[in-house]
This record gives structure tokens, C-alpha cells and sequence, in this order.
């Protein structure tokens, strides 16, 4: 499922979770209907990602999600509703300190890391958390020459707790920065 996910035009990112009890259990504090699949998905038409779906899932199988589409089902042309979920989005500030390094050089190492276009670097997806740490060595990667003494983040658009802890992401959300948030 998740490699046909992938194979779809636009698809970022995604966090795919199955419940394969025959009761409703939570999973990574998602609500999971007994024998279900529950996937989280960051680009591409929601057509496209509920074709997918329909085309790779396992016969008798539920879906959960918040997004539900219609599709037809070519050979038999009974309809179905599939089901998924698409990512809240968290946004955050990055605040870097380098007594060397150059302000626009770091941003777009920065948001090179979170797009995922940073060599040996995975960047942010869907449920991934951000670690002050690895936007310092993204950093490092992109501009070897850059001395990054802090990187600090502060969830969402107000600076009112910078912290070099790592700013966990829920399997149903997306972090994001912008240029005007990195200072």
C-alpha cells in the first residue's frame, strides 16, 4: 500500500498503521476501527490517494480517516467510500545561532532539510518530529563552512518557549517552517 502511495503523483509523505485486532483500538492515538488501515497522506489528489487505496488494500478490510472519497471500482463498478486522513500542519520558528554563518545561506539550508533535498537526509514528513540537532547538521551539510554554535525552535508563530528539545509531531501531523520564521 505504501509503495502504491508513493507511486502517485505528488505523494510528500505519509504514516501508514493497521489494526488488525477484532476490537476498535488506538493506535498512536489514532481511534481504529477492528480490522482497519489508517493512512496519513501529504500530497496527490485525493482521488488519485483513494484509488490507491482501493486498488491495494486487503479484501474485507475497513479504512478510518477524516477524508472520504468515492471511487469505482473498474472491473466490478461497485462503489466505494475510501477513507484516509491528511496532516494538520504545525508550523514552527527556528531561531540559529553562528557567529559566521550567512543569514540567507541558512535558511535555505534549512528549508532544503525540510523538503527533504539535503543529501543523506530525510527532512520533514508526515509525523516526523524536528530536531533542532539535525537542522544544525543540515546546516553543517549544505554549508560546511558555517559554525552553528544553537539551534533553537519554538512551536508555532510565537517565540514564547525556544527550546533545543525536539518538537514532537503526531502521526497525523505535518511540521512546517517558513523563510520568515528562521531568524
Amino acid at each position: 500500500i505504501t509503495s502504491a502511495l508513493y507511486n502517485v503523483e505528488g505523494v510528500k509523505s505519509l504514516w501508514f498503521q493497521e489494526n488488525i485486532e477484532g476490537t476498535t483500538e488506538s493506535i498512536n492515538g489514532i481511534s481504529m476501527v477492528r480490522n482497519s488501515i489508517w493512512v496519513c497522506v501529504d500530497g496527490g489528489s485525493d482521488l488519485d490517494v483513494a484509488a490507491a487505496l482501493l486498488e491495494n488494500k486487503s479484501l474485507g478490510c475497513n479504512w478510518v480517516g477524516d477524508e472520504e472519497v468515492v471511487v469505482i471500482e473498474p472491473s466490478s463498478l461497485q462503489e466505494y467510500t475510501v477513507k484516509f486522513q491528511r496532516p494538520d500542519p504545525i508550523e514552527f520558528l527556528v531561531r540559529v545561532t553562528s557567529p559566521n554563518g550567512d543569514t540567507a545561506n541558512i535558511k535555505a539550508a534549512i528549508l532544503a532539510w525540510q523538503d527533504g533535498t539535503v543529501t543523506g537526509m530525510e527532512g520533514l514528513g508526515v509525523g516526523s518530529d524536528v530536531s533542532p540537532f539535525e537542522i544544525a547538521g543540515a546546516i553543517n551539510a549544505v554549508y560546511p563552512e558555517t559554525f552553528v554554535s544553537k539551534v533553537e525552535i519554538a512551536p508555532g508563530t510565537s517565540p514564547s518557549s525556544w527550546t533545543t528539545d525536539v518538537l514532537a509531531i503526531a502521526v497525523d501531523e505535518l511540521a512546517f517552517t517558513t523563510s520568515g520564521n528562521i531568524t
